[in-house]
């Protein structure tokens, strides 16, 4: 019989995809363990035709496969121990939360299909199956600006350690937590114009909408990222384009291709790196700063 347990109360076990990690086991300073593993998820749809006996029974046979679902290859074991809740999160939904991290960080093709209540590489030895909870699995999974070879680095997992103490305290931002729920959730629309909306959403929470409209706000985006110069104004520039794009999708437009949803989605990942990185969403008073008065290291 599988382990009746509460995920919210035990070490997890997450199994990530679309990502490999070649270093040795590597621990953080939370207690987050990261290491290599391999598993295959099977997600087959299956047909019962008689109602169980009782609520919570098995369905009886016969049963048949239906073509449809979807497998997953786990390369990567990441091990939560009990104590880590992330600002308004409960414990399982702090797995997704460093997976987020992982995209956050540029590893855009990461997802953790499954999380296990044991190691996956002592299941087949088990005298009980373990509990296995599916967490990301979407018939949807656009992965934007995907590395050529997806790999979990040293520098991937310090910018993790390193940061972990800001990214927790920003969870618990509203602005910061749907910006980063939308740079998540675009991933997971299929129409390029809705996943636009979305990501431009997320951007507006971390630079609210002026009276000026685009031009501001794009000098604002361009002025948080890079410091005066040439580069600054072609930034400024393509993101006023993209809020054009952006508004001629909320309005039924419809954009070619993928081009600008995933240019979109650099730029919020960028802003929101940059805000883990500072600790804090940049004020107005900041942003104007920014705008207006040339650093002296930046002159």
């Amino acid at each position: 019989m599988s382990e009746n347990i509460d995920p919210n109360e035990i070490t997890l076990f997450a199994g990530l995809s679309g990502v490999d990690y070649a270093g040795n086991p590597v621990e953080l300073s939370n207690g987050i363990r990261v290491s290599s593993t391999y598993a295959h998820l099977f997600s087959p749809r299956l047909v019962a035709f008689d109602k169980p006996e009782s609520s919570g029974d098995p369905h009886p046979g016969p049963w048949e496969a239906a073509k449809g679902g979807q497998g997953y290859d786990i390369h990567v074991e990441v091990e939560v121990p009990e104590s880590i809740k992330v600002g308004p999160f409960d414990h399982l939904n702090s797995v997704w939360w460093f997976a987020a991290l992982l995209r956050l960080k540029g590893n855009t093709s990461v997802q953790v299909p499954a999380v296990s209540s044991r190691p996956f590489n002592e299941i087949p030895g088990l005298n009980e199956r373990p509990s296995i909870w599916p967490i990301e699995e979407s018939d949807t999974r656009v992965a934007y600006n995907p590395a050529e070879n997806p790999e979990i680095t040293s520098e991937d997992l310090e910018w993790i350690e390193t940061h972990w103490k800001h990214a927790a305290e920003l969870a618990a931002v509203e602005d910061f937590r749907t910006a980063l729920e939308a740079l998540d959730g675009s991933m997971r629309i299929a129409d390029p114009n809705l996943a636009l909306v979305m990501l431009w959403g997320g951007l507006e929470r971390i630079f609210p909408p002026q009276r000026a409209g685009g031009f501001r706000r794009s000098a604002y985006l361009a002025a948080y990222l890079r410091p005066p110069g040439q580069k600054r104004l072609e930034l400024q520039k393509e993101i006023k384009d993209l809020y054009g794009t952006r508004s001629h999708a909320a309005h039924g437009g419809r954009p070619d291709d993928y081009v600008p949803t995933a240019r979109a989605h650099e730029i919020l990942r960028k802003v929101l790196v940059k805000v883990v990185e500072e600790g804090e969403i940049p004020s107005r008073d900041r942003l104007e700063e920014n705008l207006f008065v040339a650093r002296d290291s930046q002159r």
